[in-house]
């Protein structure tokens, strides 16, 4: 197992990009470099973990467990049926979240109002009876 540890972790490496970055300590910069993950190669990682074999998992207190009945199937066909029968056993969230995948998220109305005036009638309309602005033309300066 250790050896497929570390050929995954080989794996996941090649996607890092060196950053140089610099911390100043005591008023003296020293430059280091951080390993990243661009934004842009962020999918495909998570695309190789969702397709990796079922391998079991932990529960909320850190007890390892593997369910035999997933054996065979990835990481990701696990998550939809766990999800799946989330939503059957009653979940609004699990229940919103597939149909959210599936069909998509439901079309918001927006209503727009569109309103065709010059700054001055604008002013006046604020307060018709109480002018607080003067309108001058510039051909006459």
């Amino acid at each position: 197992m250790g050896d497929e540890v570390e050929r995954r972790r080989s794996q996941i490496n090649k996607y890092l990009e060196p950053k140089k970055l610099i911390e100043w300590v005591n008023g003296v910069p020293i430059p280091y470099t951080q390993f990243i993950l661009p934004k842009q190669k962020l999918d495909d990682v998570i695309l190789a973990a969702m397709a990796l074999p079922y391998e079991g998992g932990v529960d909320e207190f850190g007890e390892p467990q593997y369910n035999e009945d997933y054996k065979g199937l990835s990481n990701a066909e696990v998550m939809a049926i766990n999800i799946a029968k989330k939503a059957a056993g009653g979940s609004v969230d699990a229940a919103k979240f597939l149909m959210d995948r599936l069909l998509g998220k439901p079309k918001q109305q927006v209503n727009v109002a569109s309103v065709q005036m010059t700054l001055g009638e604008f002013l006046q309309n604020l307060e018709p009876d109480k002018p607080t602005y003067q309108t001058i033309d510039i051909e006459d300066l």
